[in-house]
């Protein structure tokens, strides 16, 4: 494999760092949030308000403390402040964790979980309009958002190698295995024509890449 070639799988030059996408406020974005979750940078204590097909996702701060609004799920007041206040960073920037599954939504908030909200307890038509309703697209208000900066998956996407192998989606940052086929992976690599399992880390790049 041609070194520069392998240097850039590795390191993923030419891409935004570990897997990030700039946001582009009002455009939306074709999106499974619930087999890939969503990841966003935001400038503290500023709002994040997110658009999809089936309703809003908000997080916000009062000038005490962080709370957040959802959509169909709530009764008065809109904004819900979370029992548990997420850590504080250095550098003045939050990294909200968003996870839709069929039941439940969960956010975090620099790796403290803060809220579970199952559908079932949501109120006003919270579990009719998402259980086991996919959302499909996405969008960051470009009225309302304040402070959404960078996103990626929570998940890394399933990939196909070169052999057609499925490689399944991990949690990123998780270590995971996966069968190589004359190439390199992200954080690991397989010398020529080995087909043998190791180990990596998630980085929402690319798994297996042919040489």
């Amino acid at each position: 494999m041609n070194l520069l070639l392998f240097v850039a799988l590795v390191t993923g030059i030419g891409a935004t760092p570990q897997g990030w996408t700039p946001v582009e406020k009002g455009v939306a974005t074709s999106y499974d949030l619930d087999t890939r979750g969503l990841e966003v940078q935001a400038t503290a204590k500023e709002k994040v308000l997110i658009n999809t097909n089936i309703g809003s996702m908000g997080l916000g701060y009062d000038g005490s403390s962080y709370n957040y609004g959802i959509g169909h799920c709530q009764t008065e007041p809109d904004w819900v402040k979370f029992d548990k206040q997420p850590p504080t960073t250095t550098d003045s920037i939050n990294t909200w964790k968003l996870i839709k599954t069929e039941e439940a939504f969960i956010i975090g908030c620099n790796g403290m979980e803060l809220l579970e909200l199952r559908f079932e307890d949501g109120g006003n038509d919270c579990a009719s309009n998402w259980a086991g309703v996919t959302v499909k697209d996405f969008s960051f208000n470009p009225d309302h958002d304040k402070g959404s900066i960078l996103y990626r998956p929570v998940y890394c996407p399933e990939k196909e190698n070169s052999k057609g192998e499925l490689v399944i989606g991990a949690e990123r940052g998780t270590m995971m295995t996966v069968k190589c086929s004359k190439t390199s992976v992200a954080r690991a690599t397989c010398s020529e024509k080995t087909t043998e399992w190791i180990t990596g880390i998630c980085q929402g790049q690319l798994y297996v890449s042919s040489c």
